[in-house]
């Protein structure tokens, strides 16, 4: 660069994943079982989810609104549930996003314990959950 110029910073929402290794859009890099070569599956394309830019959680969330596919599926599921019917009609999003949101779950549980065993060891270290961290 000369004179001292630097190109423009480039916003965090414009900003690109660089393509390396084959990879192409839609797709997601997977490792097979016992080690291997990595494969590639079609990602799906939801419709009312979507990832929150700055977000801590990996997961999706209800397009346009401040909830995970997580609580909607822990409201269903959970010990005092609702129907996806009552749980659309209460949130006023449609019954759709919330099928959605419990197929998302349902297809990555795997995601999920990682995610909430995540949140469980970051509580734990503030003294959060189950007593003081170990010494």
């Amino acid at each position: 660069m000369s004179g001292g110029m630097r190109p423009a910073a480039i916003p965090r929402s414009d900003r690109r994943i660089p393509m390396w290794c084959g990879h192409r859009p839609g797709r997601i890099m997977t490792a097979r079982p016992g080690g291997g070569a990595m494969t590639t599956e079609p990602q799906r394309q939801y419709r009312y989810l979507e990832a929150r830019p700055g977000s801590n959680y990996r997961t999706l969330f209800l397009k346009g609104r401040r909830i995970r596919a997580a609580v909607v599926y822990e409201a269903i599921h959970g010990p005092d549930p609702y129907t996806p019917e009552e749980y659309a009609e209460n949130l006023q999003v449609p019954l759709e996003a919330v099928l959605e949101a419990l197929d998302y779950v349902e297809q990555n549980q795997q995601l999920f314990r990682e995610e909430r065993d995540r949140e469980a060891a970051r509580l734990r270290a503030r003294g959060l959950l189950d007593g003081p961290p170990p010494a």
